[in-house]
């Protein structure tokens, strides 16, 4: 978002830039929101041992 909205918009641009703090934060929250939830969705819902059909 910052890369795309900021730059059609008017406001000035901070001088500071990404920090690894931020990018650890992202990734992580990444991990744990939507691939926690997913694996256990996953998990409960889809067979162990599909049965052949034919």
């Amino acid at each position: 978002m910052n890369f795309v909205v900021l730059p059609t918009s008017g406001i000035p641009h901070s001088k500071s830039t990404t920090t690894i703090a931020a990018i650890v934060n992202g990734v992580l929250a990444l991990l744990l929101c939507t691939g926690l939830s997913v694996s256990i969705l996953t998990s409960r819902y889809l067979p162990l041992h599909p049965q052949n059909e034919g």
